[in-house]
């Protein structure tokens, strides 16, 4: 892992500074704190997947995160 922690930290480092900028651009009343959450529920989705992977609603999950951040507009682009 510390081989790769500094190309590892420039891309996660990319990621979140690219949803920062779609929050700020969305009027999120706080960029950082938006991702942070979005991250952290994204982690979450992952880590029950990995544990239940035939009985998890992964699906449905990823509607209910597109639906609270995307608007159908953007969704059908």
């Amino acid at each position: 892992m510390p081989l790769y922690q500094q190309e590892l930290d420039e891309i996660v480092s990319l990621k979140f500074d690219v949803l920062i900028e779609y929050f700020d651009k969305s009027g999120a009343a706080d960029p950082d704190m938006e991702t942070e959450f979005l991250t952290s529920m994204l982690d979450g989705i992952a880590m029950n997947f990995v544990l239940e992977p035939e009985g998890y609603p992964i699906d449905a999950m990823q509607q209910k995160v597109l639906n609270m951040y995307i608007t159908k507009a953007e969704f059908e682009e």
